[in-house]
């Protein structure tokens, strides 16, 4: 299914793509690749705790020592831990494809694990304060800028083919099912010692990471370029960056379904950063950490819903079908969320963030199964880099925005702009660009596959 044969006017030429020998990827080495997912989801979980705990009490530090610039506050944060993310993995890719990726995945841990530490200390001697917690967000950040499109780029090698939509569908089940259950522990552990003690939360997190390389270390990840390095061959940064973004741009049809998931990303992305004020503020929920929870377990059940779905049927033909669909199921439950902030009722907010988490991963995997199946593996560090580069090169811009908009004109009317704009642009999209025909442009198979039983385009809510 969706096997695509490049031909010469399609796919970038260059001497790494003739000499690097790429494995059979079988049964054995997706065993392998789910141990190391297993390891993954462990740190994703201490992530997802540790979020919640850092995310309340920025927002009760916030309101405590600058009132009235919560929201500026909350998008600095969102900043310091994307925009360094962002910017790390644009040039990444090109290391990903040139390193050995087992140890790219390794040091990547190792260095959130540490930074963490760091975190917790701080916290613990009393030291913490928001400027510290800016930073330390950024250099995890830049850490996962690597750890990202290394993750990203074994999967061609131990995945087989036909086994994409099932893997990327039970990725995003998983990952959900960790972020359901990640905010309602980490609100637990909130309420029960108290947000001054985050120190304590953080063990978890540093517990997880830790536990997460044991995996890492017992499997085997094919190192494609070790001939290359031995042999001594190089070629310029430039120009395997530059391969990555001739790929894209070669591959007719590719660019207009990455840029809509650009556009996703620019209105959505304030609309959860925002939503612990939401949660807060008198004028809407006027709720406690209890209230962001339950948002945010509904969003995550949305997510995992939808994940669900997708690792039992392959609902449409076509994938750009389903990126459609996502899409529009995450601007109508930003706008349904925005209906019911207004009206101050927690189960209207809570329901439409449920079809925004059931939107994301209907548009993501969608999306995901038509690059696994253009990329070749041995570009896939590079051009993955270059695409997640694109899709969330504006995130930190409508972050700090979002925040400078929401504290002068009202939550509300960002997340109302967000929608409508969204949606708009979404209709045009379809009717008046290439990005309905993509997979007929690119020779893709739009037959349905079968899926078996074995198990971010990117958005930081979309494409990866």
């Amino acid at each position: 299914m969706q096997v695509l044969i490049m031909t010469d006017d399609q796919s970038p030429q260059n001497s790494e793509t003739s000499q690097v020998s790429i494995p059979h990827a079988d049964a054995s080495s997706l065993r392998q690749y789910w141990m190391f997912f297993s390891g993954q989801l462990l740190s994703l979980f201490g992530s997802s705790v540790v979020q919640f705990a850092i995310i309340w009490w920025l927002t009760i530090t916030a309101s405590q020592d600058f009132p009235g610039k919560e929201a500026t506050i909350l998008a600095l944060a969102s900043i310091a831990g994307f925009a360094p993310f962002v910017l790390t993995s644009l040039f990444a890719g090109v290391l990903v494809d040139r390193w050995n990726r087992k140890w790219v995945l390794g040091v990547a841990d190792y260095v959130q694990a540490a930074v963490t530490g760091v975190l917790l200390v701080t916290f613990w001697l009393g030291y913490a304060s928001i400027p510290v917690v800016l930073v330390i967000l950024a250099i995890r950040a830049i850490a996962q800028g690597f750890h990202s499109p290394a993750t990203q780029a074994i999967i061609p090698l131990m995945v087989p083919r036909e086994q994409y939509q099932i893997v990327t569908s039970y990725n995003y089940l998983f990952n959900s099912a960790i972020f359901l259950v990640g905010p309602m522990v980490g609100a637990v552990l909130v309420e029960w010692v108290g947000v001054d003690n985050l120190a304590t939360i953080l063990w978890v997190d540093m517990i997880s990471f830790l536990m997460a390389v044991i995996p890492l270390a017992l499997i085997t990840i094919p190192d494609i370029t070790k001939e290359k390095r031995e042999a001594k061959e190089k070629t310029s940064f430039r120009q395997e960056f530059k391969e990555g973004i001739s790929f894209i741009v070669k591959a007719k049809g590719l660019l207009p379904l990455l840029l809509t998931f650009t556009l996703i990303n620019i209105l959505v992305t304030p609309v959860m950063m925002l939503m612990p004020l939401v949660a807060v503020a008198d004028n809407l929920l006027a709720g406690t950490a209890t209230t962001l929870a339950i948002i945010m377990i509904s969003n995550q059940g949305g997510t995992f819903s939808g994940s669900f779905l997708l690792t039992r049927f392959k609902p449409f033909k076509q994938n750009v079908r389903g990126v459609a669909i996502g899409q529009f199921a995450i601007y109508l439950g930003v706008l349904g969320m925005a209906v019911g902030a207004m009206l101050g009722n927690l189960w209207i907010v809570a329901a439409f963030a449920f079809v925004d988490g059931l939107g994301m991963p209907i548009a993501n995997i969608h999306s995901q199964n038509v690059w696994l199946s253009v990329v070749p593996p041995e570009l896939q560090g590079r051009v993955m880099s270059v695409r997640q580069a694109i899709a969330w090169i504006m995130i930190p811009v409508a972050q700090f925005a979002g925040g400078i908009l929401a504290d002068r004109f009202g939550i509300l009317t960002v997340y109302y702009g967000g929608a409508a704009i969204g949606l708009v642009a979404l209709t045009l999209a379809w009717y008046l660009t290439s990005f309905p025909r993509v997979e007929a442009i690119l020779g893709l198979d739009v037959e349905p596959v079968v899926p078996s039983i074995e198990m971010a385009e990117p958005v930081v809510t979309t494409d990866t």
